[in-house]
C-alpha cells in the first residue's frame, strides 16, 4: 500500500454497501480523432444488430466473388457503424486500421469471457446442463495434431446400419 493510499484511508471512508468494480472493463480505441472510451457491453449489443449481415459482408469480402469490392465496402460500413468511427477521408480510420479495430474489440471480449469467474454455475456443468469445455474430448486422436488435411480413420463416420436411415 502506497503512503498516499493509507494517508487517504483515514479520510475517506467508502461505504460497504456500494459496488466497487476493482477493474472497470472499459474498452478504449482511437477513433482517427481523439481517444473513446466505451462500455463493451454497447459495442457488444451493437455488434449484435449487425452480426449477421457483417458475417456475410466479411465471407463476401474475403470470396473470389466479382463483389468482393461490394462486400468490403458494406463490411467496412458496418464496422464503422459500430464503433461510431469516420472513414479515412472524413478524418477518421482508415480501411485496414477498422478492421483492425474490430479485430481487437474482438480480441478483448474473448479475453474478457476467459477472465471472468462464473459463480452461478458448477465448473463441470452450465446453467443450460451441458458439460463445460474442460471434460471435452480432444479433436484429434491423443489430442494432437497431426498436421494433415486427409480425413483419419478415426473421425470417419461409420456408415449406417441396415434399421438406421441416412439423414437428407
Amino acid at each position: 500500500m502506497s503512503l498516499f493510499s493509507w494517508l487517504k484511508s483515514f479520510f475517506v471512508r467508502e461505504r460497504s454497501d456500494l459496488f466497487h468494480p476493482k477493474k472497470r472493463l472499459i474498452y478504449t480505441y482511437w477513433n482517427g480523432e481523439k481517444r473513446v472510451h466505451s462500455d463493451p457491453m454497447v459495442l457488444y449489443k451493437r455488434m449484435s444488430q449487425k452480426g449477421g449481415e457483417l458475417s456475410v459482408d466479411i465471407k463476401l469480402s474475403l470470396s473470389a466473388s466479382k463483389d468482393a469490392d461490394k462486400g468490403a465496402e458494406l463490411m467496412l460500413e458496418k464496422i464503422r457503424w459500430i464503433f461510431e468511427v469516420k472513414s479515412y477521408k472524413e478524418g477518421g480510420l482508415t480501411d485496414g486500421e477498422s478492421v483492425s479495430l474490430l479485430e481487437h474489440f474482438l480480441g478483448f471480449c474473448d479475453g474478457l469471457k476467459k477472465n471472468s469467474r462464473n459463480s452461478l454455475t458448477s465448473p463441470t456443468e452450465t446453467s443450460f446442463g451441458s458439460k463445460s469445455s474442460t471434460e471435452e474430448t480432444p479433436p484429434t486422436q491423443n489430442g494432437l495434431d497431426s498436421g494433415s488435411t486427409e480425413k483419419e480413420p478415426s473421425t470417419e463416420d461409420p456408415p449406417p446400419s441396415s434399421t438406421e436411415s441416412p439423414l437428407p
